[in-house]
């Protein structure tokens, strides 16, 4: 492919905003970050079908590096980063007063629960036999 004057294009990073290339950056970390943990222990050998059909003529078929995925994943960062945040603020809370500290319902059905869910899985919060949760405990508390 060459333009009208015989020379093949070039495309630099000049043609693109700065929030493409981040949006590309997080693609290229978060892809690492999950083929590494996809890829480890007893996730490798996973039961099931394999991931969803890929052809590259067709959209719709990119996978989880698209860019809706990534805006999507990246919403759900934030979210684990509020619950986390309010917990480090407000100390133990039960999970309605949580929900209402970051205003979880705005967010949408089940967005709360796998915010809260993913934050005790990531060690950022720890659930009490209660039923509250509480930011983790750490050396020298």
């Amino acid at each position: 492919m060459f333009d009208t004057f015989g020379r093949k294009p070039t495309i630099t990073a000049t043609y693109f905003s700065s929030a493409v290339i981040a949006i590309v950056l997080d693609v290229v970390t978060m892809t690492s970050a999950l083929s590494a943990c996809e890829w480890a222990g007893a996730r490798r050998y996973r039961p099931g079908p394999g991931g969803p059909p890929y052809s590259p003529g067709v959209a719709g078929t990119g996978g989880p590096t698209s860019r809706t995925a990534v805006m999507a994943d990246r919403s759900h960062n934030e979210e684990i980063d509020e619950v986390a945040a309010a917990l480090e603020r407000y100390g133990p809370l039960g999970r309605q007063a949580l929900e209402q500290a970051v205003r979880g319902r705005a967010r949408g059905p089940g967005r709360f629960r796998t915010a809260l869910k993913d934050t005790v899985e990531e060690s950022r919060a720890q659930r009490l036999s209660s039923g509250a949760h509480t930011p983790p405990a750490r050396a020298g508390r």
